[in-house]
């Protein structure tokens, strides 16, 4: 996606000029054998076996997307046409008054005056 922001831009170029072809081809042509431990995982590449650690392996997949995919999002309008701030409140506070009507002893979400009077002030 197109982004207007440098800071993003550069960090898309670093990855860019980061990226390794043969590891790239690598991975796309592998097979996933199992799983070895709680952050590693083995995978087949033609006669090799190889341990990586998906962990780390994902985290870096899920950050390269996030800046591929940012500015690409429509963003949610407050106010105006937009989404009712008060009728989100409203909905919190009754999710509240529900919950604490059907699990009294567990932990609740507590919304206070205070949001309701920014949301005042918001719309």
């Amino acid at each position: 996606t197109r982004c207007d922001y440098e800071s993003i831009s550069n960090l898309r170029k670093e990855i860019f000029a980061q990226n390794h072809q043969r590891f790239n081809e690598t991975l796309r042509g592998s097979t996933f054998v199992g799983v070895v431990s709680r952050n590693r995982s083995l995978i087949q590449c033609g006669i090799d076996l190889l341990m990586i650690n998906h962990y780390t392996l994902a985290k870096e997949l899920f950050y390269q997307l996030a800046l591929m995919k940012f500015n690409g999002v429509t963003m949610a309008m407050l106010g105006n046409e937009g989404v009712d701030v008060m009728a989100v409140i409203g909905q919190m506070l009754q999710f509240e008054e529900d919950l604490n009507s059907s699990h009294p002893k567990k932990i609740t979400v507590k919304v206070s005056k205070t949001n309701i009077d920014l949301a005042r002030q918001a719309t």
